[in-house]
């Protein structure tokens, strides 16, 4: 079962660790991360996904977002396993 596995707090819009999201491009979302993925880019759609059952591989904020998500955060971890 895979879990919530990293998250990153970014600084800078061209921080390295967003290359493979810019890769993907406009209009190339679909089906270009892989089977039942996706990226959840609005404030209220994190903060819903952080209410789900769903899983959650990667978590890629600024400290602002993850300083107004920490309630959310901080649930979602204390439900997930880290392996």
């Amino acid at each position: 079962m895979e879990t919530l596995q990293q998250i990153h707090q970014i600084h800078q819009i061209d921080d390295p660790r967003l290359a493979p999201i810019r890769k993907i491009g406009q209009g190339g979302l679909v089906g270009a991360l892989g089977p039942g993925l996706f990226i959840a880019e609005s404030f209220r759609v994190v903060k819903l996904l952080l209410k789900s059952d769903l899983k959650i591989l990667r978590i890629v904020a600024t400290s602002d977002w993850l300083a107004r998500l920490e309630p959310e955060l901080s649930l979602k971890l204390a439900h997930e396993k880290f392996e």
